[in-house]
């Protein structure tokens, strides 16, 4: 407490002395002024593949603007989606943590994760990473879309879609720098450059970040005596964008190289396991190069795509008394998306497109062992690459009826040549007169296989596609101006579970089982000139086919946040996150009932704060505490440790520097 008392302090000198209304710059006095108005008439483009204000949208929507991860501190992915309704965590404090979206878990391979439209799911696997290695401060703003979207973007897109879309030069020129440290030696570093010529109509923008942590400590009692004093678990990431216009050309690029500990996959404490030395070095590379061809009823954006993520082979994933274990796997993919918008008459709307990939991929990690648990491993041989192709076609028609109706119809099918053939269709009807707007929505999704999939353990060459069925009722009023209110209820049925079969002396994984999930989001939403609020809450009762209830899966979650600008140089920020008790999965349940020590996890209630003050025109100092009160609480496991602890109170200071 004496570090934040100090902080504090000097933030108050500085307040005292600072001029009056240095900092803040008109494109953030729009932004406050804008009200509920404003932020319903945003521009999104993940839920159709075209532009449409959010009040448009049929479907449930959360717009996370650069703004809001400014003043909030996020620094994860999980921070960020961990205000908003319908999202749960599994965070194993480790080399990944995994998301569930309206109440399914899985291995991250239910979300479709992109950044501008690409997507970055891990090639092999179909899972994305959570964590710290995107480049959040160059992110003009995060669109998260609810709900089965395959008829439009195919497997994966089961419980919904996330799309990082990234600051572009027109809009943000100049330099942009922060550097920030913290509790766990927690250090992030970022940059930025954007320039735009207006009257050639181009422009680059260049951004990097780079973070390192030791993470929360979680050595004896702080780690349920899961690991050794040994225990190394960092994590340091590196990040990098490029984005260029030129006329009605757009080029985009991301690096992603995350470097991190795994150490808790595992107990180390009384095993063979040791927990210093491992490394899990993953490399995430996309680009895209795309065209607008534009008429006043036709639009025709062909996009060409690249996707490259690979496990890299300097990679150190287990390390026993006896040897170190080396994995490789790479991957690549190369793609091309048509897509054309019609407008035959003024109310309707027709998008189709046609999608061709093709993909170098493998089955299994590449692994090599040496000759003790301190020689590291050779870098394992390159394994034998599988080319998979993949042909889709899809189609939406939007027809505006009767002045205040619109009904939306879909349909895709992919043909690919490891899961064959699928069709996923998709129907809503809206309402929208004044301020309230009603739909409803059918959509229906697919989770294909993966090679890893049909290969991991003795192998499953018979696998099936993982479906579910999704219908949903959204309502919504514009409450004073200033003031939105939403309800969102849900029943999704997911059939074809990709699940773990076990005997005694193998295992693989099958098809087998359903997950029904009847769910309800509230929200409630405040924002004028200078205070904005959201208070949120999520229920979700999931339950298998035979009405046993689903492992980790909070039955409520309740998101609250206050952000106040008391002038145009100070500003300060409260938000607080609270999931019920919820029933765990860790291995000891399935391998022994009677030895496993927290078959439940307990309710938690963290407060994070935060406070941004403008030292002059051109500075801003920031404070961020997470865990303000240091709540002791748990996620759940699938792992052989039966729970993970959560990070203790962290303290983070950060400087943002600007010029334009």
């Amino acid at each position: 407490m004496k570090i934040i008392l100090r902080v504090l302090l000097i933030i108050g000198i500085f307040y005292q002395f600072s001029p009056k209304g240095a900092a803040q710059n008109t494109e953030l006095e729009s932004l406050l002024d804008a009200g509920i108005e404003g932020l319903l008439d945003a521009t999104v483009v993940s839920a159709s593949r075209s532009e449409q204000q959010l009040s448009d949208v049929a479907a449930s929507v959360q717009i996370i603007t650069a703004k809001e991860i400014r003043e909030r501190g996020y620094r994860a992915l999980d921070d960020l989606l961990a205000d908003l309704p319908g999202f749960q965590f599994r965070n194993i404090q480790g080399f990944n943590s995994y998301v569930f979206q309206r109440g399914i878990p899985s291995q991250n391979n239910l979300i479709l994760v992109m950044i501008d439209g690409v997507q970055v799911n891990e090639l092999n696997s179909g899972g994305f990473y959570g964590g710290s290695q995107y480049l959040l401060e160059n992110l003009e703003q995060v669109e998260i879309v609810y709900g089965p979207a395959s008829a439009l973007y195919g497997t994966n897109a089961m419980s919904g879609i996330i799309n990082l879309i990234t600051k572009k030069a027109k809009d943000h020129q100049g330099v942009e720098l922060n550097a920030g440290y913290g509790s766990f030696n927690t250090f992030t570093g970022a940059g930025s450059y954007g320039y735009y010529d207006k009257e050639k109509k181009a422009g680059i923008r260049l951004a990097g970040r780079y973070f390192a942590t030791e993470k929360t400590p979680l050595t004896g009692d702080a780690g349920d005596h899961n690991w050794t004093e040994n225990l190394e678990n960092f994590e340091n990431n590196l990040s990098f964008d490029l984005s260029s216009e030129f006329q009605n050309f757009s080029l985009g690029m991301n690096l992603m190289n995350k470097k991190s500990s795994r150490a808790t996959n595992e107990k180390t404490a009384d095993s063979t396991y040791l927990d210093s030395g491992t490394l899990w070095d993953i490399l995430f590379i996309n680009g895209h190069l795309s065209y607008i061809y534009q008429k006043p009823k036709f639009t025709f954006k062909p996009v060409i795509y690249y996707r490259n993520s690979t496990v890299r082979d300097k990679s150190v994933a287990f390390i026993t008394d006896t040897t170190q274990i080396g994995y490789y796997r790479p991957g690549n993919l190369l793609g091309i998306d048509l897509l054309s918008e019609i407008r035959p008459l003024e109310q309707i709307k027709l998008i189709g497109g046609l999608v061709l990939e093709k993909e170098q991929i493998t089955g299994d990690f590449s692994k090599s062992f040496s000759g003790s648990s301190t020689e590291v491993p050779p870098a394992p041989p390159r394994p034998e690459m599988l080319d998979e192709n993949l042909v889709s076609f899809y189609f939406q028609g939007m027809y505006h009826f009767l002045e205040y109706f619109d009904v939306i119809a879909g349909v895709r099918y992919d043909n690919s040549s490891y899961y064959e053939d699928v069709v996923t269709p998709r129907l809503s009807m809206s309402f929208h007169k004044g301020d309230f707007s009603s739909r409803l929505l059918y959509n229906e999704a697919f989770r294909a296989p993966r090679p890893w999939d049909f290969t991991s353990g003795t192998g499953n060459p018979d696998l099936k596609p993982e479906t579910i069925r999704s219908f949903e009722w959204i309502n919504s009023f514009i409450l004073f101006k200033r003031c939105y209110l939403s309800a969102s209820l849900y029943r999704n049925i997911l059939n074809n579970i990709i699940t773990i079969g076990q005997s005694v002396d193998e295992w693989r994984w099958i098809n087998a089982g359903e997950i029904s999930t009847d769910g309800l989001e509230l929200e409630a939403r405040w924002r004028d000139k200078s205070l904005t609020g959201w208070l949120n809450y999520t229920y979700n009762f999931s339950t298998d086919e035979a009405e046993t209830i689903i492992p980790e899966i909070s039955k409520h979650v309740i998101n609250t946040g206050l952000h106040y600008y008391f002038n145009k140089w100070l500003n300060a920020g409260i938000r607080a996150n609270y999931f019920s008790r919820r029933k765990n999965a860790s291995l000891s349940s399935v391998e022994n009932s009677a030895a496993m020590r927290f078959p439940e996890i307990d309710p938690a209630l963290v407060i994070n704060i935060s406070t941004g003050f403008a030292l002059s025109k051109n500075f801003e100092l920031m404070l961020f505490i997470n865990n303000l009160f240091d709540a002791r609480y748990y996620h759940t496991s699938n792992r052989p440790p039966d729970r993970y602890p959560q990070a203790q109170r962290n303290i983070h200071v950060q400087l943002n520097y600007s010029i334009k």
